[in-house]
């Protein structure tokens, strides 16, 4: 160091720049170092008669387990007049945000009637009572709602929620935004008590990076406090330490 300071100020350079690189550009760095055979693209399996295997069907596609978000809903009135203007309510100012690209619950599963015909699981808000009741029957006998869009009790309800990232601003939006406007849209129609929380892989990410966060900050300052301490009963002095 002391004998030949350029070779050291080349060395500490070239640490630095690759660990820059890393930090700022990390897909660069993998695509540097990833072997070429791997970049290229995977060959679809092609059947005997020489069709496409990975063609998907010409059917409309419905899942339950790619949500982004899930918001769960507690009511004691799901099944009555007010629960489903409630409900139908929430679902449209949700879906009137910029950041939500869909939601789907128990009245979007698929359904048919006697003549072939989709039919949402909830009748309309001028329905009468024992429509609700039949409706809540119906929910409970479906294998796709009972313990997957509703409890056994049919007081717990679920809307899972996928994100349209381009649009999300902040964190806030993928959580507490949510619960919020649901409130608000709840608390305009005014029928009927209802709770709602929400959950769901981005969220419990987003606690995860929040608590990582809180974490490494803590250890930080105690590993640091440590250093000063033992470097106080090293060097003696406070000036020495700071030198």
């Amino acid at each position: 160091i002391v004998l030949q300071p350029w070779i050291t100020i080349v060395v500490l350079a070239a640490i630095t720049s690759i660990a820059t690189i890393g930090h700022f550009f990390p897909d660069s760095a993998r695509r540097f170092l990833r072997p070429k055979e791997a970049e290229q693209p995977r060959q679809r399996n092609i059947v005997s008669d020489g069709t496409n295997s990975e063609r998907p069907p010409d059917v409309n596609p419905f899942s339950i387990s790619d949500a982004n978000a899930v918001m769960v809903v507690e009511s004691d009135a799901l099944f009555s007049p007010g629960g489903a203007k409630t409900l139908r309510s929430v679902v449209a100012a949700l879906e009137g945000l910029d950041h939500v690209r869909s939601v789907v619950w128990m009245d979007r599963v698929p359904m048919l009637n006697i003549f072939g015909l989709p039919e949402p699981l909830l009748p309309t808000a001028n329905a009468s009572q024992q429509r609700f009741n039949n409706a809540k029957k119906k929910a409970l006998a479906n294998p796709l709602v009972r313990g997957q869009f509703l409890s056994d009790d049919a007081t717990t309800t679920l809307f899972l929620i996928q994100f349209d990232f381009f649009f999300v601003e902040s964190n806030e939006d993928c959580v507490e935004y949510l619960s919020e406007v649901a409130r608000n849209a709840a608390g305009d129609i005014g029928e009927v008590d209802i709770e709602f929380s929400v959950t769901g892989d981005t969220p419990i990410r987003m606690a995860f990076y929040a608590q990582n966060e809180a974490d490494v900050f803590k250890y930080q300052m105690i590993g640091y406090g440590m250093i000063a301490l033992m470097a106080l009963i090293l060097f003696r002095g406070f000036s020495s330490v700071l030198i």
